[in-house]
């Protein structure tokens, strides 16, 4: 069998994007567009934003009804996201006990509080002066912002916390 990966691969450029593709059988899907398949050309979007959305989390779009690709928006940090998160430490990362993320978090609230910063919580998001946008499971590989200033000195902090609570309040 003869692969044209011409055709197969024709929306590469598109990798990591956010898309709208259309179908032959007049389906529209829309997703971030994180692999093509070489061989068939089926497209795998993957959606992770909004938790209210009618999309589904996962999307195969077979190569062979693919009739167009549009890319809607690019975002670098969506981009940099999709990368992290499937990749082998980000699976593992997925797997580590939600107790310990919670307990963690409730201890980096505190720290984060204790060192006087403004923090606001937001569904699993901690934001920290309205420019650090800290992810489950809440380490400095977790902190996404374009101050790249406030980014670095908050990771700063993070990597400063005792890492127990009665280490923290013998430090006050």
């Amino acid at each position: 069998m003869d692969t044209n990966f011409d055709v197969t691969l024709k929306y590469v450029a598109h990798l990591l994007k956010y898309v709208q593709v259309s179908t032959h059988s007049e389906m529209i899907y829309e997703g971030w567009l994180k692999d093509i398949d070489p061989l068939s050309g089926n497209l795998l979007l993957v959606n992770f934003e909004d938790s209210d959305s009618k999309s589904e989390p996962v999307i195969l779009v077979q190569g062979h009804d693919c009739e167009s690709v549009e890319v809607l928006r690019e975002d670098e940090t969506m981009k940099n996201s999709i990368q992290y998160f499937f990749n082998k430490e980000g699976l593992e990362r997925l797997k580590s006990s939600t107790k310990a993320v919670i307990e963690y978090k409730k201890r980096l609230l505190s720290w984060l509080e204790q060192n006087r910063l403004e923090i606001e919580e937001s569904e699993d998001k901690i934001i920290v002066c309205n420019s650090v946008t800290i992810h489950p499971p809440y380490t400095i590989e977790d902190c996404i912002s374009n101050n790249g200033r406030v980014l670095v000195m908050t990771k700063n902090l993070i990597s400063s916390m005792p890492a127990t609570s009665e280490e923290a309040a013998d430090s006050d």
